[in-house]
């Protein structure tokens, strides 16, 4: 029961946080934090709150017409592997809004593009219910200011590490995307990417 009230929970706040109102408008070829109206906090609040989601607006060249998503695992030599990749294609991938949510304890993250040609949703899996460790430290970067969109450039909207042996994690942004030698001293990490491109290959 506990698992179907936060999945209804999951579905209603996705629906609502997605179109509660259109994405401000905002001007050169980025991507930013959103700033949200007072409903759509609430909203985010009753869900859970900051600690895992956020909505981010964006504005590209009218050329754009499709976004790549990946889901990116770094691999204990410090290296980024793709682990999931999704192209969402529309007509119109030029401005819109998106919200990316990790609903389970970051065993999954799920995001959430709406643009001018409607809505597309991608989830992946990032572990299982049996991979926590006790005394298990976690430590997220989000996208936190605006980035330049340049076609076929991986732009990192998260970063999350875990650590299992109890000593701190360091701060850090989500610039070590292009560093993820330093970030490979933890047990876990994981980035959630998206690409935007003129064609519908997305890079």
């Amino acid at each position: 029961m506990k698992g179907l009230r936060k999945t209804v929970l999951l579905c209603a706040f996705i629906a609502l946080a997605a179109g509660c109102s259109r994405p401000a408008v905002i001007s050169g070829d980025s991507i930013r934090p959103a700033e949200l109206s007072q409903e759509e906090k609430d909203i985010i609040n009753l869900y859970g709150g900051e600690n895992n989601s956020r909505i981010f607006d964006f504005a590209a060249g009218e050329e754009f017409n499709s976004a790549s998503v990946r889901l990116k695992i770094l691999s204990p030599e410090g290296q980024w592997m793709d682990h999931g990749r999704t192209v969402l294609d529309g007509s119109d991938a030029s401005s819109g809004r998106i919200l990316l949510t990790t609903p389970d304890e970051w065993q999954s993250v799920r995001m959430v593009l709406q643009d001018s040609s409607g809505t597309n949703s991608v989830s992946y899996q990032t572990g299982s219910e049996d991979s926590f460790v006790p005394g298990q430290l976690t430590a997220s970067s989000w996208l936190s200011e605006a980035a330049a969109i340049e076609s076929g450039e991986e732009i990192p909207l998260l970063i999350h590490v875990e650590k299992n042996d109890g000593t701190g994690i360091e701060t850090f942004g989500t610039a070590m995307f292009e560093q993820p030698e330093a970030l490979a001293q933890y047990d876990r990490v994981f980035a959630v990417t998206i690409t935007f491109s003129e064609n519908d290959s997305a890079g």
